[in-house]
């Protein structure tokens, strides 16, 4: 009995002492993941290497220029237009038409003038107006 006895607390103590399964694969895999890390550093600081190197030796890289760039606030005239194509038509047109055919002597208004009834547009040569009068007096 003194021999089933100590051989079960062999045993009990054993059983106690023997890490799990699942610990023993933790911890394996803990050491993995440390040992990938230290590789990726290694290889990171290497790939950085490179890059320093080649950017150096490659002629052919384009030269990097900025997209936006500052320049001081200075005081000037802001002139500011555009060109614009297109035709223009009045509201209102008015045909004019004298009294008496003629030659026109004189324009009295200007372009874009605003004029009423009644006001003096244009200037007819006069002479062939008093020839008919005198025509008509005469007979």
């Amino acid at each position: 009995m003194k021999k089933v006895i100590i051989t079960l607390l062999a045993t009990a103590t054993l059983i106690a002492c023997e890490a799990p399964k699942d610990e023993s694969q933790l911890g394996k895999l803990r050491q993995e993941k440390d040992s990938l890390k230290e590789v990726y550093t290694e290889i990171s600081a290497k790939m950085a290497e490179l890059d320093a190197q080649i950017a150096v030796l490659d002629t052919a890289t384009e030269v990097h220029i900025p997209l936006v760039t500052v320049s001081q606030i200075e005081v000037k005239g802001f002139e500011h237009y555009f060109v614009v194509q297109g035709a223009v038509e009045a509201d209102k047109n008015a045909l004019v038409y004298p009294e008496a055919m003629g030659e026109i002597v004189a324009i009295r208004v200007k372009e874009g003038q605003s004029v009423s009834k009644g006001d003096v547009i244009m200037e007819l040569d006069a002479k062939l107006v008093r020839a008919q009068i005198n025509e008509l007096e005469t007979s």
